[in-house]
């Protein structure tokens, strides 16, 4: 699936995401916590936050997710305040570029999730 929306993930809100992270024998499930539109930047930019149900922490990198609404996908995601709760905490954060707009290369600041997700 490409092209996804940040209309896309409400009905998914509070499910069950399975990752399968290269190299790993096991999967990684997250539960979909948070969705918040990036305010600063328009053309539909939103932050996914994510509380991880596993012990495992995934590292920083493109996954492929699946989810029995939005399919299988490949997702862009990160851990978030590690180590500072119980759960690991992960964010995705969607930034669709203008047609004349090239990536920078580099990635800047995250968004700044609610830390009262992670603490369950």
């Amino acid at each position: 699936m490409s092209n996804l929306q940040q209309s896309d993930f409400v009905s998914c809100l509070n499910t069950v995401f399975e990752v399968y992270p290269q190299g790993w024998k096991s999967v990684l499930r997250m539960e979909l916590l948070e969705i918040s539109e990036i305010s600063s930047r328009q053309g539909g930019s939103f932050s996914l936050l994510f509380r991880g149900l596993n012990q495992s922490a995934l590292e920083f990198g493109a996954h492929v997710v699946k989810h029995s609404v939005l399919g299988e996908f490949s997702l862009l995601i990160g851990p978030i305040l590690p180590g500072m709760f119980s759960s690991v905490c992960y964010q995705a954060i969607f930034l669709p570029l203008k047609r004349d707009e090239q990536p920078s290369g580099h990635f800047t600041r995250p968004y700044e999730p609610v830390a009262r997700c992670c603490h369950a």
